[in-house]
């Protein structure tokens, strides 16, 4: 089965999906063209957005009109939230909310006035029997407005008859939509201490070029487990193409399997949060919002992913490890398909390869005889022979001149280069990261200080090694006690290494040399602390921050640590230690207690 064959037979399968949903021929809820900003699902400041948020055009007034016939079943008006609101409770047991209104009708205002005038407050939460208040379908029950928002717009929702609130385009509620979703980028993440995307351990986004409805971009390569993610918008006619919304089916397959897929249908109010869970929280917090998991992560319980077990969707790529799904080396493809709630649709396809990268460490430029050669080693041993692409730079790594292609193997390499060349060189395998190496000078200068920072990420520590000055070779990291760690070059002043995270503590011995022949060593001292489902509590090694974990507060176990960090004295001295909880990444079912 080709691509093409394959996605329409998806797009069928997600079309007759949301068709079978669709009860009965409700009315427009809003006496007005219909027109939407926003759509069901959509991410809300750490939460799904329950309905649909209904186009007024900056104004308030319009007459919102009963769906079908029924009964006002409560009435709420607050200052923040939803502000004024009308629930009706529909004849076939559904309920229709009717938000941020600006008036009700007047019999639902009279309702409200006396209430308020018992309680002596502005604030009321009335239900009301099934005889006080009836409608029919078309009736006008209240008047737009912007009550609780701040900006004119009708928030409306549908909730079945266990107040779970459905997705009403696909319940009756469409709008003029002939214009198919748009893909954005595509997220590759590791998800543990061993795997990597195109060498490295931290995600990589691609930007996805659509071109007459399908999507392609040139080949990465993987190796361990990843979990992928797809940042897409969705486009309505009625929404005068300016308001970006949110998609209804995505559909992740590798090599014509399908691995993963999402459709928003329906959640309940207690699940709302778990958005965190189904967006990309990482990137997220990184600033890199819109991110959908075609993963299903550790503690989300929504019921939108056809009861696919954990990890579903998981690329596990070269290794054996569960769950997920394992993927021979070798070249694979991945397919992508985006649609909306009225069957417009967009696909995309990837080509990726299955390689585990070889790093190069120990890249030393030798003299012997007045020749120069470039040693190194590989970090394993390479089974098969590979190119290694050698470079120089005579400006301190802004630019970088070919030099020479070698095919190298084995254990490691030593290549002849001109005495003309350098002084900083560069070698690359063409799947694999790059290493620098330096020509040492006896120059004068003050010895390179070592900035070092590191990240906790599930299930390591992403460490960076920054020096002022070019290195002459990147540094050597040695763990406690004797385990050395691979290095790799992000550029000649900047080193990247990955550390297992695991409870307790772990020493990085880390040692260089600079260009002009000056050591500079220095130690980092990483911890954490296992939490278990259970709860639990971490404490800073000074004592002085505790943050404690409840159970229901946490999606799945994690390992974190308290570190202080300094604080600018610019607006005024600070009169005690800041502190950083880690992994800054990490989502929570409710608000953790800091102490």
């Amino acid at each position: 089965m080709n691509l093409r064959s394959f996605f329409l037979l998806v797009a069928l399968i997600l079309t007759f999906l949301a068709g079978s949903t669709i009860c009965q021929p409700y009315g427009w809820p809003l006496d007005a063209p219909p027109a939407l900003t926003s759509t069901y699902a959509e991410y809300r400041s750490g939460r799904f957005h329950a309905g649909l948020d209904i186009k007024t055009w900056g104004k308030e007034g319009y007459p919102c009109l009963a769906v079908g016939d029924g009964y006002v079943w409560r009435v709420r008006t607050s200052p923040w939230g939803y502000g004024k609101v009308v629930y009706l409770r529909l004849a076939d047991g559904n309920t229709a909310v009717y938000a941020h209104l600006s008036a009700f009708s007047k019999e639902i205002e009279k309702v409200v006035a006396e209430e308020q005038d018992r309680r002596g407050a502005y604030s009321v939460n009335l239900y009301l029997p099934k005889e006080r208040i009836q409608v029919r379908r078309g009736a006008t029950i209240a008047f737009s407005g912007s009550t609780g928002s701040g900006f004119p717009h009708l928030h409306f929702e549908i909730r079945d008859a266990e107040q779970r609130p459905l997705n009403p385009l696909l319940n009756g509620f469409s709008v003029q939509d002939t214009t198919e979703p748009t893909l954005v980028a595509a997220a590759f993440l590791p998800l543990d201490a061993d795997a990597r995307v195109d060498g490295r351990a931290v995600p990589k986004i691609q930007p996805l070029q659509s071109e007459d409805g399908e999507a392609t971009f040139g080949s990465i390569s993987v190796w361990g487990r990843i979990g992928v993610a797809i940042k897409a918008f969705d486009r309505a006619d009625a929404s005068a193409l300016t308001n970006r919304l949110a998609p209804y089916g995505l559909t992740l397959a590798v090599d014509g399997n399908v691995l993963f897929r999402t459709t928003y249908d329906a959640f309940s109010y207690d699940q709302v949060r778990e958005v965190d869970l189904d967006r990309s929280f990482a990137l997220t917090r990184a600033g890199k919002k819109g991110f959908h998991n075609l993963y299903l992560e550790r503690g989300n319980s929504l019921p939108l992913y056809e009861d696919r077990p954990v990890g579903s969707g998981v690329i596990v790529a070269g290794i054996d490890a569960q769950p997920g799904t394992r993927l021979k080396a070798g070249q694979h493809q991945m397919e992508f398909l985006v649609a909306d709630g009225a069957g417009n649709r967009v696909s995309a396809s990837v080509d990726f390869r299955v390689i585990k990268p070889l790093s190069i460490v120990n890249v030393v430029l030798e003299e012997t005889k007045g020749k120069r050669f470039l040693t190194g080693k590989f970090a394993e041993t390479m089974e098969d022979r590979s190119a290694l692409i050698v470079e120089t730079s005579k400006n301190l790594g802004k630019s970088w001149n070919w030099i020479k292609t070698s095919q190298v193997g084995g254990e490691g390499f030593l290549i002849p280069v001109s005495r003309a060349s350098g002084p900083l060189f560069r070698v690359r395998l063409a799947d694999g990261p790059a290493a620098t190496c330096s020509v040492i000078s006896k120059g004068k200068g003050d010895p390179a200080r070592l900035e070092v920072l590191s990240q906790l990420l599930e299930g390591r520590s992403v460490v960076t090694v920054r020096s002022p000055t070019v290195l002459a070779q990147p540094p050597s990291v040695q763990v406690s006690p004797d385990r050395l760690v691979t290095v790799q070059a992000l550029g000649p002043t900047v080193y990247e290494l990955v550390v297992p995270s695991r409870p307790g503590e772990s020493v990085l011995k880390i040692r260089s040399i600079d260009i002009v022949g000056h050591r500079r060593d220095t130690t980092l001292t990483l911890w954490t602390k296992d939490i278990q489902p259970t709860g639990g509590s971490i404490r800073s090694l000074d004592k002085m921050a505790l943050a404690v974990f409840d159970p229901a507060g946490i999606y799945h176990g994690f390992e974190g640590r308290i570190t202080p960090y300094p604080v600018s004295p610019d607006l005024a001295p600070p009169v005690g230690n800041a502190y950083r909880f880690e992994p800054e990444r990490s989502r929570f079912a409710r608000w953790c207690r800091f102490i």
